[in-house]
Parts: C-alpha cells; sequence; structure tokens
C-alpha cells in the first residue's frame, strides 16, 4: 500500500474573541445575536472546507485518481486541475459576499472577526496511497492491506488516516480479521481509554498495546486448527501534527525524510537479542531451523495469533510516535516479502526515481493509477526480479508493501530515469555506479550488514539472520561477476585489501587473502589425524578449495565432491583458479545435486572422511545442521572414520554450537571435538569446526598421527600451505573459558552419554 500526503499551512489573521466582544454579542441581541453567531459559525466551518478544497481539492483511494496542492506538480492534475481550481475561487468570492452581506446591518469588523475566531492557522493534509500485493508461487494469497481515510475524526476536529499491512501465516484469516477489524479496535481503545482518564490527548502506546491485545483475543477464539494461524502487523495512524506507527512481527515502516532514510519499527526476528531473551526467560527456545524460528516453528517473535506458540509469541506492538515535519516525503509500509531482498535504502530511491521518473507501463491500470500506486507497482516488480521469493520457497513468496507519501519535498529534483537504472544495474561497473546495481555494495563500499543505529542511539536490526547489530565492510575496486543460480545470489568483486571476493546470497565465502586459514584447517584437522585415509567426500566446497588441500594426502585414492549450486564451480574457476585447480584432479568425482540424497544412497561405512564445506546454515544450506543429514554421515563412515564441519563462531553462535556437538553427540558413538581458527573476513574473525569420529578405533584429534610436513603430496603440490602446522594444529582445540563451561555443562547432561571433549 502506498500513501501519498501533502501538507501544507494556511495562515489567516483573527483578532483574540476577547476583542471581538463574544459576550457582548450573545447578550446585546438577545436570540437573534445567537442565531447570527451559529448562522456565522456555519459559514466559517463552510469556509474551512473549501479552503481545504481549494489548497488540497480531491482524491480518490480507489480509482487511483488525485489532485494535488496548488504548489504540487500540476501535470497530476491536468485540466481537471484548473477547472477544480476555478470553481473553487468562484464559490469562495460568492460565500465572501454573502460573509458581507449578513454583516451589513452593523458594519462592524469585530462580528466578521468572530467568525474566523480559532483559524489562525490552520493545518491542511492530502493523502493519497498506493498498495499492491503480489502472490509469487504461493497457493493462495495469506496477506491484507488496508487503508481507511479519516477512519476517525479527534474531537478538536482533527482528521486522522489508518494504513495497515497484515502478513499472514498458516492461512488468511486472521490477516483478514486484522483487516477488517483493527482499525476499528483501535477507535473503540481510544473512546474506553479517554473515558477512563476522563478525556485528554490521546495516549498512543497504551491504545496501540490495548488494541493490539483485543484484537488477538478475538481472532484467538477458534477452533484447534485456526490456533495455528497467524500474522504480523504494521500500521499506520496519520494525522496533522503526528505520525503514529505501531509494529507486531517482521514486517516494517520506513519513512523518508528530507532525503534521510528513517526506519521507524524495527523486525522482531526470534534471534534478535532483548527478543531472544524474552522467548527464554518464557521458556521457550528458538531453534536455527531453516532461519531462526520460535520453537523450531515460527520466523518471527510476534504476531496475532499463533495461539499455540503462546506465551512465546506475543502481540505487544512496539510503537513509534514521531511529530511531522515539512520534510517528510513518505513511509514505505510493507512485509518481509520486499524487505527480504531489497534494504530499506534501496526501496526508497526507487519510490523517488518511481515519482520523478518518465516511465511507461505495459498496464493501463497503472498508468491510470496515482503516483502512488505507480511507485508500489515498481517496488514489487523490482522484488520480483531479484527471483529470492520466486524461486526459493524458504523466503516468503508474497510481497504485499504499502507506501505513504507524507511530502513532496524534495522529489521533483530528481529526474533518473528507472528503467536507465535498471540497465545500469545489469552490468558490472565502477564502484560509484554499483550502488545502483547491488544492494550489498553502497558508495563503492560492500557490506554484510544493514545495521545501524538510530539517533537516539537505539540498535535497528536488519535482515541480518547470522549477525545482527555487526557490520564488516570491504573497498570494492571492481564489480567482477554477479547473477543469480536456481538456489542463490552470485557476487564476485575485486576488492582492495584482499583480493577477489565470493559472496553468496550477500555473505563473503571467500576472499584471495585469508582463503587459506579456513581451507587448509577444515581439510587437514580430520585428515591429519587419522592413518593413510583412501576415500574422502566433500559436501559443498565449490570453489575447489578443499579439494586442493585433499589433492595434498598422496594417499588418498577417491575424491567425491557434492555441491548443488554449479554457477559457484563454474565462477570460481574463472575468478579463483588457484583454488579450483583443485577440481583438475583426476581423483575428483563431482556430482551436482542435493547432498542429503547423495548421502541417503551411499554405502554404508564407504568414506574414511567426509567434510562439510557448507555455507550459512539458512535456506537450502539449513538441513546440513540437523540431525537427519549427521545421521546419514554417520552411516556413510567406516568405524573410526571421522567428520568436519564447518561451526560458525564462538562469539556469535554458541546456540548453534551447543545443539549440534548435542546432536553429533547423539549421533556419533566415538569422541566430539570443536576446534577454531582466525579467519578475518568471517564475522567476529574467527571460524569454528566440529570434528566427530564414528565408533570404531580410537582417533586422536589434538596430536595429529599423520603430520602434514611429512605427506609426500605436500611437498610435490605447486601451493605451499600458508596456514596449517602441527602446532597450529593443536592449538585450534583450545578453547576460552566461556565456551569450555558451555561444552562441559552438554557433556554432564544426563542425557548425554558421549564424552564432549574439549582442551
Amino acid at each position: 500500500m502506498m500513501m501519498k500526503m501533502k501538507k501544507s499551512t494556511s495562515t489567516i489573521t483573527a483578532a483574540s474573541p476577547a476583542e471581538n466582544g463574544v459576550l457582548n454579542m450573545d447578550s446585546g441581541s438577545g436570540e437573534l445575536g445567537r442565531l447570527s453567531l451559529i448562522r456565522k459559525t456555519k459559514n466559517s466551518r463552510r469556509r474551512r472546507l473549501l479552503l481545504r478544497r481549494m489548497k488540497c481539492t480531491f482524491q480518490d483511494n480507489n480509482d487511483g485518481s488525485c489532485f494535488n496542492g496548488r504548489d504540487s506538480d500540476k501535470r497530476d492534475g491536468g485540466d481537471d486541475y484548473h477547472e477544480e481550481e476555478e470553481k473553487a475561487e468562484e464559490i469562495l468570492t460568492e460565500l465572501s459576499l454573502q460573509q458581507s452581506m449578513s454583516s451589513s446591518s452593523s458594519s462592524s469588523s469585530s462580528e466578521n472577526d468572530v467568525i474566523l475566531s480559532g483559524l489562525e492557522r490552520e493545518r491542511v493534509t492530502c493523502v493519497t496511497h498506493g498498495s499492491v500485493s503480489v502472490i509469487g508461487r504461493r497457493r493462495e494469497m495469506e496477506d491484507a492491506v488496508r487503508a481507511e481515510s479519516g477512519f476517525m475524526v479527534d474531537r478538536d476536529g482533527e482528521k486522522f488516516d489508518f494504513f495497515g499491512v497484515y502478513d499472514g501465516h498458516g492461512g488468511s484469516r486472521v490477516a483478514e480479521a486484522c483487516k477488517e477489524r483493527l482499525h476499528r479496535v483501535l477507535v473503540e481503545m481510544i473512546a474506553e481509554d479517554r473515558e477512563k482518564r476522563g478525556g485528554g490527548n490521546i495516549v498512543w502506546e497504551r491504545v496501540m498495546e490495548e488494541c493490539f491485545e483485543r484484537m488477538d483475543e478475538e481472532v484467538n477464539r477458534g477452533t484447534m486448527r485456526e490456533e495455528m494461524v497467524g500474522s504480523t502487523a504494521v500500521v499506520a495512524v496519520v494525522g496533522e501534527e503526528e505520525l503514529v506507527v505501531a509494529n507486531c512481527g517482521d514486517s516494517r515502516a520506513v519513512l523518508y525524510r528530507g532525503g534521510v532514510v528513517v526506519p521507524l519499527s524495527i523486525d522482531h526476528k526470534p534471534d534478535r537479542p532483548d527478543e531472544l531473551r524474552r522467548v527464554e526467560v518464557a521458556g521457550g527456545r528458538v531453534i536455527n531451523w531453516n532461519g531462526h524460528r520460535i520453537l523450531g516453528v515460527l520466523a518471527t517473535s510476534r504476531s496475532i495469533g499463533d495461539q499455540y506458540l503462546k506465551p512465546f509469541v506475543i502481540s505487544k506492538p512496539e510503537v513509534t510516535v514521531s511529530e511531522r515535519t515539512e520534510n517528510d516525503e513518505f513511509l514505505i509500509l510493507a512485509s518481509d516479502g520486499l524487505w527480504d531482498v531489497m534494504s530499506n535504502e534501496v526501496a526508497c530511491q526507487v519510490v523517488r526515481r518511481s515519482f520523478n521518473g518518465r516511465i511507461k507501463w505495459a498496464s493501463q491500470h497503472v498508468v491510470n493509477g496515482n503516483r502512488a500506486t505507480r511507485a508500489a507497482n515498481m517496488l514489487s516488480e523490482l522484488a520480483m526480479a531479484r527471483d529470492f521469493t520466486v524461486i526459493r520457497e524458504k523466503v516468503s513468496s508474497t510481497i504485499s508493501l504499502s507506501l505513504t507519501i507524507i511530502s513532496e519535498a524534495g522529489a521533483r529534483e530528481e529526474k533518473g530515469n528507472l528503467w536507465r537504472a535498471a540497465k545500469e544495474e545489469a552490468r558490472a561497473s565502477a564502484p560509484e555506479q554499483e550502488a545502483k546495481c547491488h544492494s550489498t555494495v553502497v558508495s563503492g563500499w560492500f557490506s554484510e550488514s544493514q545495521s545501524r543505529s538510530d539517533n537516539s542511539g537505539k540498535e535497528i536490526y536488519f535482515n541480518n539472520p547470522m549477525w545482527p547489530g555487526e557490520a564488516h565492510s570491504l573497498k570494492v575496486k571492481n564489480i567482477l561477476f554477479k547473477g543469480k543460480s536456481e538456489y542463490q545470489e552470485v557476487l564476485v568483486f575485486e576488492s582492495e585489501a584482499y583480493g577477489n571476493v565470493l559472496v553468496l546470497d550477500g555473505i563473503v565465502q571467500l576472499t584471495e587473502k585469508d582463503e587459506c586459514a579456513y581451507q587448509e584447517m577444515i581439510t587437514h584437522l580430520p585428515l591429519c589425524s587419522i592413518p593413510s585415509p583412501k576415500n574422502v567426500l566433500v559436501v559443498g566446497g565449490g570453489d575447489g578449495g578443499v579439494l586442493a588441500e585433499i589433492s595434498r594426502h598422496s594417499s588418498v585414492e577417491l575424491i567425491d565432491i557434492c555441491e548443488i549450486d554449479k554457477m559457484v564451480i563454474d565462477v570460481s574457476k574463472k575468478f579463483f583458479p588457484d583454488l579450483a585447480v583443485g577440481f583438475e584432479d583426476p581423483r575428483v568425482r563431482l556430482h551436482i545435486g542435493d547432498a542429503v540424497d547423495f548421502l541417503r544412497k551411499a554405502p554404508e561405512g564407504k568414506y574414511d572422511a567426509i567434510i562439510v564445506d557448507s555455507s550459512d546454515p539458512v535456506g537450502p544450506a539449513q538441513e546440513l545442521v540437523e540431525k537427519p543429514f549427521f545421521e546419514t554421515i554417520a552411516k556413510a563412515l567406516r568405524p573410526g572414520g571421522v567428520l568436519c564441519n564447518m561451526a560458525e563462531s564462538m562469539w556469535l553462535h554458541t546456540h548453534l554450537i551447543e545443539d549440534m556437538i548435542s546432536i553429533c553427540s547423539e549421533t556419533f558413538k566415538g569422541s566430539v571435538h570443536y576446534a577454531w581458527a582466525s579467519v578475518p573476513t568471517y564475522p567476529s574473525g574467527v571460524i569454528g569446526f566440529l570434528i566427530c569420529s564414528r565408533e570404531g578405533p580410537p582417533v586422536d584429534f589434538i596430536n595429529p598421527i599423520n603430520p602434514i610436513e611429512k605427506i609426500e603430496g605436500a611437498v610435490k603440490h605447486k601451493r605451499e600451505l600458508r596456514f596449517y602446522n602441527s602446532e597450529i594444529h593443536t592449538a585450534a582445540f583450545a578453547l576460552p573459558a566461556f565456551l569450555k563451561k558451555e561444552v562441559s555443562l552438554l557433556r554432564d547432561s544426563p542425557t548425554q552419554k558421549q564424552q564432549v571433549c574439549c582442551s
């Protein structure tokens, strides 16, 4: 939904009531004087209405037609604008003559001034909006949008408009109920609150919380099946002086004010530190299952409905009350279907360009719509073009968005053509242009994170599921490649400090400078711990770095690699040839496909070692940290065989590490170790490895039985080791005190049968 609002000020000079003799009029002429005052007051109201019409003539949000104020872009109104303006002028002149005639008996200017008292400073508001809902490849639409112009008029005559976006899950019932009822419940709550307090100003934080609580109670009076349905909600109430935003869930409100992007809500993600603490205190748990989820089910920590997840999932909204300014340009309300594929900054720039560009739309409906509607459609088309939400079923494929245009300040300054920008986005270019062609590169700097603090110093968390509140940036010299595979977005750029960088779905996978630390450690920690490994399987590892390291071991006879994304392999061969040389080893057999299916079909006890070089457990890689996957690995390993699995950062992912250790301790009958290494371009600068052995011949992971320095293949290989050695091998298992404590707690648990080893 998209709303456009023009805020202007009309100043009418008037004397004070005492000077104009209000009391004298009421007592001087008896009943006739009172009737005259009532008649003149009605005339003043008519005059106010006509002033509103003249300043902001017409709005119809249903068919999209909108006439802006006298100072707005008159191209939108055309001839109809001028006709409406002339009509308003004629009626206003006629009304002035009538008022003059009604006061001819007294010829007193003070009587006419009484009519205008209270209009010393009149705020005039013109609101337009546009909305769009895109279903993508889902079977049914679960989102709902509501726009109510003038849904409430305050006692002082102030008009309020209501806009809401409801992102349903498990069905559309709750979202539809919110669409029909939430704004009405809000009016009821405001009335009840004022009655309790005996009047006064609206306390928005309180009435919004009571409104969402009441709405939650209403939708939870359903059957058992309906208890598993819910919806997020982000709503905005726009008055003449203030803007109120209430958010419950992972939808978002973003204001564009004077050229600055101002987030007005914070996503309620289960891994947001304060939300994680709240859920755990309530007795719940956040499980990384296809992303962080409450009890492994719901990907948002707050919603309306979802009775079966109470009290871990709450309906209490976070409320932001802002004073409107002349610099306010527009407000975007949208579900996570938009924000999962587009940053706040990019979305706001798209809206500005849409307002000012000359875009030729194929759809007549869009052509006839107002500028807010056109911008909403443009956002949805660009979001779908990125193809995240269409192809990847594990990301919401529904885009429902609402935009509110509060002021047009500065909107006419930008004359860029959006289609020209789209063409620029399709080709690699200089860093100065990359801000327009890739969401992770802004002004020549790549960043994995989109988190920052607002003016109050409060941390704003965006869509960064693995390390919220943290950002790592690299200076970009040139974009070398960007494309979209069936599974993920692939980006390669040349950095100034770390050489070529491979990025998957916005997350750094490797750089030429520090890849050695990760590739060498994940390979040689397991292979140097067992005598003469012969059959090795690599899961993932499409860049070829692990293959290159395995090729140092002359005892190896077979190297199977199962990579799901062929584009990663092709890109690595072109831009990382020193790593991709591993594919040239004749012992390598490449399998393109799902590793889970590959392992299910693998003969039992086939491999001496399995190395899981996967990306972060988000999206398709989520299965690679779950128990069924580890069970297939244990089955494919010979007795005494070893697994080395990438295991994230001990600084950021302690809960995930605990879960993985717990699963592996139950699955593997040998020992389970955790090691780590320093990799500067990974989050917090470290990466962990979970190393396990199957029941059989004992394995001493800490003291390598097969030192790399004595391996013939290591000497013959054209690349020298840059990071790994025997001392580093042993030191990698030395854990800091805080992690030792967590590991010890798992070891001492009565359900933990196997020993978890740590140094």
